[in-house]
């Protein structure tokens, strides 16, 4: 058996999901990314897309087509809770060789625990955390201290936003309702990506990142 238990039906790591021959990749789930090759530049992660986590698909490949950043996406196609890994059993071998070749990385997670609308941000890399909080700040998003929502904090050195070459990645949590809105509202969307173009902008010391 591949998955942890009856109860969660969640599967150990990437690679045994993969290896379910029940599963057919395309049909029931996608990995996207892209992997330029060039060393030390950022990552954009959304290791729960599609139904899993809805919402961060988009956000993933929007911050990904307007920068030079690489970027890896898993994608569920099913309604079927059992494909969501946890970030910090993710061995997908792309999403590892990414993170292990850069100093800056990101991830994006939907959650439905937040009380409002704001951005939980987690991560051990405090400086660029510090660097998204005020980009979006200026941009009118509420972010939300992690102190009061420790199991959303990302603290895990197995996380795969933290496998970077410094130990450190900003995780961020987004609610359902703020997820819901950038759907409704393509401004409020296009803000938020503005917002973390612009910390990844000022983070990546190896070249630039196109607005």
């Amino acid at each position: 058996m591949t998955v942890t238990s009856a109860a969660t039906h969640r599967y150990l790591s990437n690679t045994a999901l993969y290896a379910d021959p029940s599963l057919t990749e395309h049909i029931d789930y996608a990995r996207w990314f892209r992997q330029s090759g060039r060393t030390g530049t950022p990552v954009v992660l959304a290791p729960h897309g599609g139904t899993l986590e809805p919402g961060t698909s988009r956000l993933c490949l929007a911050i990904a087509r307007r920068s030079t950043c690489d970027y890896w996406l898993f994608e569920s196609f099913q309604d079927n809770r059992s494909l969501h890994v946890t970030s910090s059993r993710c061995d997908d071998p792309v999403a590892l060789a990414l993170c292990a070749g850069t100093d800056r990385a990101l991830s994006l997670h939907g959650c439905v625990t937040l009380p409002r609308e704001g951005v939980l941000i987690g991560g051990l890399d405090t400086e660029f955390g510090e660097i998204v909080h005020a980009e979006l700040g200026t941009r009118g998003f509420e972010t939300i201290d992690t102190a009061d929502h420790p199991t959303l904090a990302g603290r895990s050195p197995r996380n795969i936003v933290n496998r970077t070459r410094t130990g450190g990645g900003v995780q961020l949590e987004l609610p359902l309702s703020l997820r819901d809105s950038m759907r409704d509202e393509p401004a409020l969307f296009e803000s938020f990506v503005d917002g973390v173009v612009a910390a990844l902008r000022r983070v990546w010391r190896d070249g630039p990142v196109t607005g």
